[in-house]
């Protein structure tokens, strides 16, 4: 993976064969402590996506996985990276197939096919996680100044 950091927002290509959850997890190791991310957009090809949809009964969420083995375009990535070793992000993607169909849901992992490229805006704000009815909601801390 390159990456670059230019005016609050990091910019990374992700390269051929590369994992896409460990290129997150190295991507939020590069936010300034105690900062976080927010991805601004994503674009590329990937295969073999492990994706998710949530199943959230009020109590606890699961998710239904589907592993799409096929080539995908990327439409769209979001979300974003904190500085959390267990949680470092929480990311959604839509992808379009060959059929110009699109889907997408929870973004667990995929194999770059090409690359992908990501814009992600850097914050001060230092954000967590933290268990509310059962989903691992979004805390927001005191912006460093």
């Amino acid at each position: 993976m390159k990456t670059r950091v230019f005016s609050g927002r990091l910019f990374a290509v992700m390269e051929k064969g590369e994992s896409v959850a460990q290129d997150l997890r190295d991507l939020a190791a590069l936010v300034p402590s105690p900062g976080s991310a927010a991805i601004v957009t994503g674009l590329g090809m990937v295969r073999n996506t492990n994706l998710g949809y949530g199943l959230y009964d009020g109590k606890s969420a699961t998710y239904k996985k589907i592993i799409i083995e096929d080539n995908t375009e990327v439409l769209a990535l979001s979300g974003f990276l904190i500085k959390d070793k267990e949680l470092p992000f929480h990311v959604h993607i839509s992808l379009g197939d060959g059929e110009m169909r699109v889907f997408g849901g929870h973004l667990f992992d995929a194999e770059v096919v090409t690359f992908l490229e990501l814009c992600l805006d850097l914050s001060h704000l230092p954000l967590s996680r933290k268990l509310k009815d059962g989903l691992p909601e979004m805390k927001l801390g005191e912006p460093e100044v």
